[in-house]
């Protein structure tokens, strides 16, 4: 049984779309059924390339952002650990270390320094 809508054109009859069969109207009920292709006019090559073109340039630009999303999260990576790194010796610890503690520090840099000298 066809269910496409039909369109009469100079005693012809064209179909204009072909539809799937629901479900319902095949034996084997609740058995997936294949789609039927939805036919098109030659004259619509020219429309359906450029369609696929522009879905073929569409999946390379996704692929060329996903490889940048993949250097900005390394970049963003590395910063964070620059900042961990340099949050180590903000102005704000400095100044909540005792006169001694520093002092300490600064004396202990100085020999780690002969140490990497010799």
């Amino acid at each position: 049984m066809d269910h496409s809508p039909s369109v009469t054109y100079s005693g012809h009859i064209l179909s204009s779309l072909v539809l799937p069969e629901r479900s319902g109207d095949r034996k084997g009920e609740g058995m997936p059924q294949p789609q039927q292709p939805q036919w098109q006019p030659i004259t619509m090559l020219q429309t359906i390339t450029r369609h696929i073109d522009g879905m073929l340039q569409e999946a390379k630009e996704v692929e060329r952002l996903t490889g940048q999303m993949h250097k900005l999260h390394a970049a963003i990576a590395d910063i964070r650990a620059m900042a961990a790194e340099l949050s180590k010796g903000t102005i704000e610890k400095q100044m909540a270390k005792s006169d001694e503690q520093l002092g300490l520090e600064y004396l202990m840099s100085m020999f780690d320094g002969e140490e990497k000298q010799r």
